[in-house]
């Protein structure tokens, strides 16, 4: 209990030190608006009728459904507390993570190394950034839990060791049923409880088999339930993107180890070095060799038991911003990976200073993943203070719009960089304008370059050309039209309004209007 403490403060520290910023500094981004304006907008009462909205969108994730509006019901509309609570969920994660692995027999500064690394992990840190985001790290933390338990009762065999194993099963279903992507994680949990030895072979094996049993079960559950709110992945979508997706997991790993963009090949090179130098030394045998080795493979398993779950999803290891949500889990076994590696290198260099030098190689590894997360740390912040600046231009520009005021914002760029998202979607800019007037008829539509305004007797509407995201890949159109009067032409970089009464003066003021680029700096 004591090493745990420790282990607690001083993750729980270096949570601190690198994500207070982006408490202090950050907001809501694309889901967090639409959430908030859920809450605020549901009929009493409200945090029921709020989960009851987005069990609807989420269908399969009826524990996130419920998860999703407590934060608005505990925190009300105040964003620090809400990125706060992500950032905590993430040192949790890291808690339970370290919690395990000195189950698994990994000692105290290594399984705490590792931990840190997991927490500052920068290809997953949409997950520490973005709040509602940040609400899915609770499969994980279920997940860790029913590990614990399930590990904890391999010892015991009959009625006792039965009622640890069910209560590991019931942590394992909560998971699922929270973000089923942890299916992977869950079905090959059973790996560890073959490999740590704490009990019979023959218990393993069978434990094993009921958590595959309970998580296929879930997952084919989850599937249909998913398929009745939204479109699913092909089989052949999910085979033609096995590929692209191996390459880039692939990719991933090398950044892992080596943290710069092309770094596969480098870091390949460099365990090749690191085995090819063990073998000269005679070293193999060794048991700290032994040891790391074993974890590499385990880490590799997990790895692939994380990613395995999004192929043909549309998220890939390398997506960027809150669409890297998809590396959430394997950053914990990348992690160990990482860390396996180094611990190999620094026993192939100079075995009596190994544990030296692998944790002055870890220290400098996470001062690497540090410092790319306080970069995505300001591209983040960059975009919460533009859309102040937006939602504060609008409101000085028209005090109190009239019911059904539809606005049309252009002049700003909807994302700062690759999925970090200003105002990108209908979603968020009207749920952010609707939150700001206090008004639930008000819509809003972010247009950027590629959308022009078309102006029909009666009403106007954005077309577009199909886009790189979301709504706009499907192009505005008539359905997000709106009569002359209730329409407003808001120039987000400037300030301007213009609200044409007919079509020749919306000819008029569409002339003039010119969209942003998609991506680049707010102004």
């Amino acid at each position: 209990m004591r090493e745990l403490l420790a282990a607690a403060l001083a993750l729980t520290a270096l949570g601190a030190f690198v994500f207070a910023p982006h408490v202090a500094e950050g907001g809501w981004y694309s889901d967090d608006w639409a959430s908030a304006a859920t809450y605020r907008f549901a009929p009493e009462p409200r945090y029921r009728n709020a989960a009851r909205v987005q069990r609807a969108i989420l269908g399969a994730r009826p524990v996130l459904a419920h998860a999703q509006p407590l934060p608005h019901a505990v925190f009300g509309e105040r964003p620090a507390l809400h990125v706060a609570l992500a950032v905590a969920l993430a040192v949790a994660v890291s808690i339970a993570f370290f919690a395990l692995l000195r189950v698994l027999g990994l000692p105290f500064l290594p399984a705490l190394a590792i931990a840190g690394l997991a927490l500052v992990f920068p290809w997953a840190d949409s997950t520490r950034l973005w709040p509602i985001g940040g609400l899915n790290q609770l499969a994980l933390l279920l997940w860790l839990g029913g590990a614990l338990v399930a590990l904890r009762g391999l010892r015991s065999g009959g009625p006792g060791g039965a009622a640890w194993h069910a209560g590991a099963l019931a942590l394992y279903a909560l998971a699922l049923l929270t973000y089923e992507a942890v299916g992977g994680l869950v079905i090959a949990t059973g790996a560890l409880y073959v490999l740590t030895r704490r009990g019979p072979a023959r218990r393993a094996l069978a434990r094993w088999g009921t958590d595959a049993v309970l998580a296929v079960a879930l997952l084919v559950w989850a599937r249909h339930e998913s398929g009745q709110v939204r479109q699913l992945s092909s089989t052949d979508q999910v085979l033609d993107d096995v590929p692209t997706f191996a390459r880039q997991s692939l990719e991933l790993a090398g950044q892992t180890l080596v943290p710069v963009r092309g770094a596969a090949l480098v870091a390949l090179v460099l365990a090749a070095a690191v085995g090819a130098l063990l073998v000269l030394r005679g070293r193999l045998g060794e048991p700290a060799v032994r040891r790391w080795a074993g974890v590499a493979a385990v880490a590799a398993l997990g790895t692939v038991a994380a990613l395995a779950p999004f192929a043909g999803s549309g998220l890939h290891p390398l997506d960027e911003g809150l669409n890297n949500r998809g590396n959430m889990a394997a950053a914990l076994p990348l992690a160990a990976l990482a860390y396996a590696v180094l611990a190999l290198a620094g026993v192939a260099l100079a075995r009596q200073r190994a544990l030296a030098l692998t944790a002055g190689a870890a220290l400098v590894l996470g001062g690497a993943y540090a410092y790319q997360v306080r970069g995505d740390v300001v591209r983040w912040d960059r975009a919460a203070t533009a859309q102040e600046r937006i939602l504060s231009r609008l409101e000085r520009a028209i005090a109190d719009p009239a019911r059904g005021t539809v606005v049309y914002a252009y002049g700003q760029p909807l994302v700062v960089s690759p999925g970090v998202s200003i105002f990108s979607q209908p979603w968020d800019l009207s749920s952010a304008v609707r939150l700001r007037y206090d008004d639930a008829s008000l819509n809003a539509y972010p247009l950027a370059q590629g959308v022009r305004i078309r102006c029909e007797r009666g009403r106007l509407y954005p077309q577009a050309a199909p886009g790189p995201w979301g709504t706009l890949q499907d192009g505005y159109g008539p359905r997000n039209a709106a009569p002359y009067g209730r329409a407003l032409l808001f120039d987000a970089a400037t300030g301007a309004l213009t609200v044409p009464r007919d079509a020749r003066a919306c000819e008029a003021a569409a002339a003039g209007l010119t969209p942003a680029p998609f991506a680049g700096d707010p102004r």
